[in-house]
């Protein structure tokens, strides 16, 4: 089982700016794991809606260094 770093700092609604919640963010991460030992990688995407109604596509690059997994926000997209 892999263990996930998230760096939560960067999760914020662009339009009212209250952080966004995400669901069994642990759950999502290891569906979607790929083995990547690279220096770029691999690319997460994450849905998330704020208590203001607004969605978002959150894009997280996945850094992988001795069985721990850091995630940090690439970019996050209104849709």
């Amino acid at each position: 089982m892999k263990n996930f770093k998230i760096k939560f700092n960067d999760f914020n609604c662009l339009k009212c700016s209250s952080r966004l919640y995400i669901k069994d963010i642990y759950k999502k991460l290891q569906e979607q794991y790929e083995p990547n030992n690279s220096a770029e990688g691999y690319l997460s995407i994450l849905i998330s809606e704020c208590k203001c109604g607004t969605k978002y596509k959150i894009y997280c690059d996945c850094h992988e260094l001795n069985e721990n997994i850091t995630v940090c926000i690439n970019k996050i997209v209104k849709i």
